[in-house]
């Protein structure tokens, strides 16, 4: 089977799962809100990004022959990128309900082979990069305003236990270079001044972009 005819195969595959994670975050939304909202915002790229996306990193590791373990761990982190990218653009949030499931599928992933470290070092990992950021939100939000979040702690835990903390360091650099220049662009006028910056969508998809190159110890 060719690359191509692969791929066509499991575009629409994924093109359901993609629905189905919006509809979970419109589900979470519409319980906690008590109205479901009527549109969310980017949903619609965000279901076609992870069809094509996930398509292409399953006909890769397919075509080469790669380990299942692997396939299976960039295909969860895609969906829960989708998942998470979606309740912060969307409302905000990063709920535990959400960022301690992302946790634990990392810890869990620990256990099958080629898991990128040892339960333990995950858990040190991740314990380590949880106290350094809880300090630095006390320290964000010493004036009382909330600049740093605890979910956004949450989430960088969950990735380091997913692909250890040196790659969550990587990741998280390149996703703060992104920031720093959108900011450079709106402070020349040539891009408009966000109000409040998400966090997930940048380093969401700065793992995305790793696993697409394969330029970082992924």
């Amino acid at each position: 089977m060719t690359s191509v005819g692969l791929f066509c195969i499991l575009l629409p595959i994924f093109l359901l799962m993609g629905h189905y994670l919006i509809a979970e975050a419109h589900q979470f939304i519409g319980r906690i809100e008590g109205t479901p909202p009527a549109l969310l915002p980017f949903a619609s790229l965000l279901i076609m990004l992870f069809a094509v996306v996930a398509s292409l990193v399953s006909t890769r590791g397919l075509l080469l022959a790669q380990p299942w373990p692997l396939i299976f761990r960039d295909l969860m982190l895609l969906g829960w990128s989708v998942l998470l990218t979606q309740l912060d653009v969307a409302r905000g949030w990063l709920p535990l309900r959400f960022t301690g499931g992302f946790i634990l599928g990392g810890l869990l992933f620990t256990l099958l082979p080629y898991a990128s470290s040892s339960a333990l070092q995950a858990l040190v990992e991740g314990g380590v990069i949880f106290g350094v950021l809880s300090l630095f939100r006390c320290w964000a939000n010493r004036h009382g305003l909330e600049r740093f979040g605890l979910g956004d702690v949450y989430l960088l835990m969950g990735l380091s236990v997913w692909l250890t903390l040196p790659v969550t360091v990587s990741l998280t650099l390149f996703a703060l270079g992104i920031i720093l220049l959108q900011a450079g662009l709106a402070w020349l006028g040539l891009a408009p001044q966000p109000r409040e910056i998400p966090f997930a969508p940048y380093l969401c998809g700065s793992l995305t972009v790793a696993m697409l190159t394969q330029q970082l110890p992924l």
